[in-house]
């Protein structure tokens, strides 16, 4: 049971330590470019987190009111919520954390594999 709320908490925990991170390189970063794109990775980020809320939001609320109501198929919805959350851990993972260094140097070289 704990690993399964873990799952549902991890996306969180990185979203706002990444944020924390990059709010540091921002404050030591010297150039207005960087500043500037640290800054749009802080907004990817809290994009990111929106984007898990919603679909956590859809998967518990909306099975709930559906019982409430009678009906069995509001379980559906899990049908979409649970891989479109998967996809979005995975695109964090495996796109943007091997690409945040190279992003906010403007170095394609720096992606990490």
């Amino acid at each position: 049971m704990i690993a399964f709320v873990q799952w549902f908490i991890e996306p969180y925990t990185a979203a706002t330590s990444e944020m924390r991170l990059l709010g540091d390189r921002k404050r030591q970063a010297g150039a207005d470019e960087e500043k500037q794109r640290i800054g749009q990775l802080i907004t990817f980020n809290l994009a990111f987190i929106v984007l898990f809320s919603v679909f956590l939001a859809a998967a518990v609320i909306y099975p709930l009111i559906s019982l409430v109501m009678g009906n069995w198929y509001g379980f559906v919805i899990w049908v979409i919520a649970i891989p479109m959350m998967l996809l979005a851990k995975a695109v964090y993972r495996n796109r943007y954390l091997k690409r945040r260094d190279a992003f906010i140097k403007g170095d394609p070289d720096l992606i990490n594999r």
